[in-house]
């Protein structure tokens, strides 16, 4: 048996109360089974302020996480908000881990660290991995989700990057048990009797140009030519005005097909260099095909009912994730909490989940025998159901 128990406060100038109001929603007297972990996605000021670190001090199980700005739980929902659910259960187990800080010339040791100190404390094989992957401005998510999925043996992986209210995530954290730095990596191992499914979406079809070119140059997150062209005269033979790439190179979608039965990916333009490439989300590799998409706010919403919709009705849930960029929430413009008050309407009230906005999406995509591959997202409502 599993079990999924949220609670979320809007209350950000009153730790204390803050902490009364999620300990009172959560009601864990009598609830809790024998194996517990608790998941956080909130606004840095609950970090900031002490709330966090309160809270985690009066809950008998660990605590994992990072930041988000915009998040949901239990039919609540905010930007400046503190979401918290519980999964417990007595036929599956849990072990969290903290990661050392990382950079782009240490990250191996503690990536392998974090996750042979999670294994050896499982009871057995872990099945799922829930990651909180910091930000590092010179290290794409996809170089460190590539490294954990080959420690890892390739086991699922899901989570993702922290989000926060400034232009360079300087306020992002990843957090367990109170304890928050900005360059450690959170995990939670998985084992026992859980079957999790993975559902994803990004670009409608009819948003993506029918005319694939294929990446010829790059560098791991870096896509230098497409086709043997130089990047930006691709682009620019592609109807793209050069002046428009430069200045909005964060709202244009590419589409990566891998070329192995995989479904195709969503990646964002990080930055631009000098040398006209592009800083990308994740892996740009050479050979695969590349597609040019289109993002507005119905297909923003659209892609959001149809991945949910298909999640409902796989049956069977005892809880779901739902993790969704950060950039879908900025093209909603004014009316930036549509997403999430779509997909509090479509649960409804009797599904416990767990939504947050996201800078980076982790999350496995399936292969033609069914099987599982680890994938980094940009521009994705990425859910995990459970």
């Amino acid at each position: 048996m599993i079990r999924m128990i949220g609670a979320g406060t809007a209350e950000i100038d009153d730790p204390d109360a803050a902490v009364s109001e999620i300990l009172d929603q959560l009601a864990l007297e009598g609830a809790l089974l024998d194996n517990s972990v608790g998941i956080v996605s909130c606004h840095s000021e609950f970090v900031e302020t002490g709330m966090l670190r309160e809270l985690c001090g009066r809950l008998p199980f660990d605590v994992v996480g990072c930041t988000a700005l915009g998040s949901s739980v239990r039919g609540q929902y905010g930007v400046e908000f503190f979401s918290i659910s519980v999964i417990t259960s007595d036929d599956v187990s849990f072990s969290a881990a903290y990661s050392d800080p990382m950079a782009e010339d240490s990250m191996r040791g503690p990536l392998t660290g974090v996750y042979d100190r999670a294994k050896g404390a499982l009871p057995g094989e872990p099945v799922l991995a829930i990651v909180f992957a910091p930000y590092l401005s010179t290290v794409g998510g996809e170089m460190t989700l590539s490294m954990l999925d080959e420690i890892s043996a390739h086991i699922p992986l899901f989570g993702r990057l922290p989000s926060d209210h400034t232009l360079r995530y300087n306020d992002s954290m990843t957090f367990m048990n109170g304890e928050s730095r900005s360059g450690a990596l959170g995990l939670v191992l998985v084992s026992g009797n859980i079957k999790p499914r993975f559902f994803s979406g990004s670009i409608s079809e009819n948003k993506i140009q029918n005319q694939n070119g294929i990446i010829t140059e790059s560098d791991g997150c870096i896509l230098r030519r497409v086709n043997g062209m130089p990047l930006m005269k691709y682009l620019t033979s592609q109807g793209l005005a050069s002046g428009c790439i430069v200045r909005a190179f964060g709202s244009i979608p590419f589409l990566v097909d891998y070329n192995d039965g995989t479904t195709p990916v969503a990646r964002a333009i990080y930055d631009i260099t000098e040398e006209g490439y592009a800083v990308c989300g994740g892996l740009m590799p050479e050979g695969a095909a590349l597609a040019i998409g289109s993002i507005d706010v119905g297909d923003i919403l659209r892609t959001a009912d149809d991945t949910l919709a298909s999640a409902i009705n796989s049956g069977g849930i005892n809880g779901m994730f739902i993790f969704s960029s950060f950039v879908r929430c900025l093209m909603l413009g004014p009316d930036s909490d549509d997403e999430i008050k779509r997909t509090m309407d479509l649960i409804g009230r009797n599904t416990p989940y767990h939504f947050a906005y996201s800078g980076g999406e982790i999350l496995p995509v399936y292969g033609m025998a069914g099987n599982t591959m680890n994938r980094f997202h940009n521009f994705s409502y990425a859910a995990c159901v459970f």
